[in-house]
């Protein structure tokens, strides 16, 4: 074969030339507008017209070349061979001004787009190539042949590193490939637009955007699908097949992968379109930026995938959901945690975190206690401490009694922590009684488990490495192997409240009836009578961590506090039903639900301040935007039911000295 012209030497000059037409046309148009009375046509009816004319001349030629079919292999006395010059036209006219952009580089990199499916004819996506050759006797001739004939051909002779670069990208190896590939995240807008500078040049770049593309007609075939009639089986197939390429890529292609491919491939060739969801200003991509903590995404991130650890890359996948989905947030994102639902959105909890003075390298569970005053001052104490626990659905009911009781101790009132495991002592021929922390926690000699084992260990004479978990009755089945042995301390949740809870211990199946639970927990969080004042939660707290306390009357106050020093915070008691009304229901007058909260931030928007407030209810990690006048109207109505008439809402401000 002699030698072959692959590469269109009038690319260049067409696309100058496209450009060249639509501003002459501009300039026609205006030069055109006083001179003459006559109607003229406007630019865009003009290059109407042209690519209406185009269109049909184009499907002339086709028509033409389709009744002279040919494969390369009939082609056997070749000299020159290219795509015929309307063929490219076509492209122009029709193509996505990023890809054509791509395609100027050089000819490889346009017969990549043209292989990816990323260039489009008047016939839309192209299946076929028209090209022109020349025989070794001069013979001019055009003909149609397949794009993979076409692909195969000039790779062989003009890009033979690409047909290895198509294999990497094959259906089976496109996992382990895209594995070996950095997808970098830029941390400002340079880094960013040096990044999308590296990707234009990138070889592999139209193998990549083939992922988003295929993806999105997937998602058009669905809804074609929907319309089409059942009779038309060769559309219905088409479709079909779309859609299962679409829903392959989607399985073998992580999330994160095709979130970053899916903005890369959209701003291509706009630095600003790429550019926007890095530099964004939002939590989520700021912690990946490394601007911000990452406990603010890492907590719910591992309760949204159910993981106890992450990968950088699973980090940047939640990022990536949280800020395209932003309804995600509402029912994810604290799996095996549970808190109120619904959750504000992604959107929302952004914001207020974005504002956020409160401490939460943690996550808690509000969901499995009742007693909700507990939840607040767990989560004041890890504040003021700036504790780090690693928080999960096992151990984050003993991680609050743990904060709760300690507190107490803390203050010489163990008398204060009521939750005793009482037995006979044989020794001294007695009742004992110790305390113990409910929930789970084998670090912990304190948490109920531990406690039982000590005394099984003291009382049978059980060994002393012996552990006892703490089990939902639902959990437990004595017909499996694993239940058959050991020690489990057994609860029905539909049961317990927050001043009764009956448990079963078991040993080997057998039930150890000698070991009883008393106590109650009861606490004022705010006094309740003048007697009881000196022992209420708020005041302990403030005695132990030798707190200022400041009591926030108004709006002033309030903004004022927290904009005094970084790490205040704000905590009180009001009426559920006036704080959150569209998720707590009044069903009759003067009704109110006491719910104990923390601020700790605000935010303006629209003339309107919001402020950054937690239920004790609600998760940690999802912070609700609530107006200032519905956190007024839950403190005064709550103020009237109070015994003591006490406005509950107080600021707290870390002194010097810090804890006793």
């Amino acid at each position: 074969m002699s030698k072959l012209k692959m590469w269109p030497p009038y690319w260049p000059s067409l696309f100058y030339k496209s450009s060249i037409l639509f501003f002459f046309l501009v300039f026609l148009n205006c030069a055109n507008a006083n001179s003459t009375k006559l109607k003229q046509p406007g630019i865009i009816e003009s290059l109407e017209v042209l690519l209406d004319l185009h269109k049909k001349q184009f499907k002339l030629l086709a028509s033409k070349v389709r009744r002279n079919p040919k494969v390369l292999s009939s082609i056997s006395n070749i000299k020159e061979l290219g795509l015929h010059p309307f063929f490219v036209r076509s492209i122009i006219f029709h193509s996505d001004e990023k890809y054509l952009k791509l395609a100027g580089q050089n000819k490889c990199i346009f017969y990549t787009l043209l292989e990816n499916d990323l260039l489009k004819t008047a016939e839309g996506r192209i299946r076929n190539v028209i090209v022109n050759f020349t025989t070794t006797d001069n013979k001019k001739e055009s003909a149609i042949l397949t794009k993979s004939d076409f692909i195969n051909q000039v790779y062989k002779k003009e890009c033979p590193t690409k047909k290895e670069t198509s294999l990497l990208f094959a259906d089976e190896n496109i996992n382990s490939t895209l594995k070996k590939i950095d997808f970098p995240t830029p941390e400002n807008k340079k880094d960013c637009e040096t990044i999308l500078e590296d990707w234009q040049r990138n070889p592999f770049t139209p193998y990549l955007c083939r992922v988003p593309e295929h993806i999105q007609l997937g998602n058009i075939a669905r809804k074609k699908l929907e319309r089409t009639e059942n009779s038309d089986f060769s559309k219905r197939r088409f479709y079909v097949e779309l859609i299962r390429r679409s829903e392959f890529l989607k399985k073998k292609i992580p999330y994160f992968e095709r979130s970053y491919l899916n903005n890369l491939c959209y701003g291509l060739s706009n630095s600003e379109k790429f550019c926007r969801p890095y530099v964004s200003d939002d939590v989520w991509s700021k912690v990946i930026s490394g601007e911000l903590p990452d406990y603010l995404l890492a907590p719910k991130c591992k309760a949204a995938l159910g993981k106890t650890k992450l990968t950088k890359t699973q980090l940047k996948s939640c990022a990536s959901k949280f800020k395209s989905e932003p309804k995600y947030c509402v029912s994810k994102g604290k799996s095996g945690l549970k808190s109120f639902s619904p959750s504000p959105n992604c959107d929302e909890i952004s914001d207020a975190l974005m504002v956020s003075q409160l401490e939460t390298d943690y996550h808690d569970c509000p969901g499995y206690l009742d007693n909700e005053g507990m939840i607040n001052i767990h989560r004041i104490i890890n504040h003021l401490d700036g504790k780090k626990l690693n928080s999960s659905s096992k151990t984050c009911v003993n991680e609050v009694n743990n904060s709760f009781a300690n507190l107490l101790f803390d203050y010489d009132y163990e008398e204060g922590w009521p939750l005793r495991l009482c037995y006979n002592d044989k020794i001294d021929d007695k009742e004992k009684c110790d305390p113990y922390i409910p929930g789970n926690n084998v670090d912990d000699k304190m948490a109920e488990g531990s406690v039982v084992s000590q005394i099984l260990h003291k009382t049978r004479g059980l060994p002393s490495n012996l552990k006892c978990s703490v089990i939902d009755k639902k959990k437990f089945n004595p017909n499996f192997l694993e239940y058959k042995s050991g020690c489990y301390i057994i609860y029905d949740p539909n049961q317990c409240t927050v001043q009764y809870c009956p448990k079963k211990i078991v040993y080997n199946l057998k039930e150890i009836k000698d070991i009883k639970y008393i106590g109650k927990p009861e606490f004022d969080y705010f006094a309740t009578s003048f007697k009881s004042e000196k022992f209420s939660l708020s005041n302990i707290v403030k005695e132990i961590f030798k707190l200022k306390e400041s009591k926030i009357r108004n709006f002033t106050d309030l903004i004022y506090f927290l904009d005094r020093k970084p790490s205040n915070i704000v905590h009180g008691i009001g009426c559920a039903e006036d704080l959150a009304p569209a998720n707590f229901k009044k069903t009759g007058l003067n009704q109110c639900s006491p719910l104990p909260f923390i601020i700790d931030g605000y935010m303006k928007d629209a003339g309107q301040v919001r402020m950054v407030t937690r239920l004790a209810v609600d998760d940690i990690h999802s912070p609700r935007l609530i107006p200032w006048n519905f956190i007024f109207n839950s403190i005064a109505s709550y103020k009237v039911l109070h015994p003591l008439d006490t406005w509950t809402l107080y600021g707290i401000q870390e002194s010097s000295g810090g804890k006793n």
